[in-house]
């Protein structure tokens, strides 16, 4: 009857500290889902990109107006689009078109040297926005 007791408790113990062994196999750490901001962005077509900060490279959009930056010119493509060029690589890196808020008026962009202004040319009533239609730094606009 000792033996079996013996042999009972031996067993428990052999049990127990083999448990404890292979606790840890097998028990990963949950993967962490990506986090949908570190994900890139998708191209898509869109009306307009925000107008702040430097939206087309070469160019810095402040409220109504684009000042370019040295080595960038711009090309009016249109009474309403005006085209941002690299003089060196002599290729268009971006495009801004001038519209109005008011029903029924027109803005036209009004180029300056390195600056562009979108003024009211009929029935605007200086309600003007600055359109970005086309960036080559920014996958999600993508030209008309």
């Amino acid at each position: 009857m000792r033996r079996i007791i013996m042999m009972g408790c031996l067993c428990a113990a052999f049990i127990l500290s083999a448990g404890s062994l292979f606790q840890g196999v097998g028990a990963q750490e949950p993967a962490q889902k990506p986090n949908p901001k570190d994900r890139p962005k998708k191209a898509t077509r869109r009306e307009a990109a925000p107008t702040t900060g430097n939206s087309v490279r070469g160019a810095t959009v402040k409220g109504n107006s684009v000042q370019l930056k040295s080595g960038y010119r711009f090309v009016q493509t249109n009474p309403s689009t005006v085209s941002v060029q690299d003089v060196q690589a002599n290729n268009t890196v971006g495009s801004f078109e001038c519209n109005c808020l008011s029903e029924g008026g027109r803005c036209s962009p009004k180029v300056k040297g390195t600056g562009m202004k979108c003024v009211s040319s009929s029935n605007c009533r200086n309600n003007c926005q600055i359109k970005i239609i086309y960036s080559a730094t920014s996958p999600e606009i993508v030209p008309r």
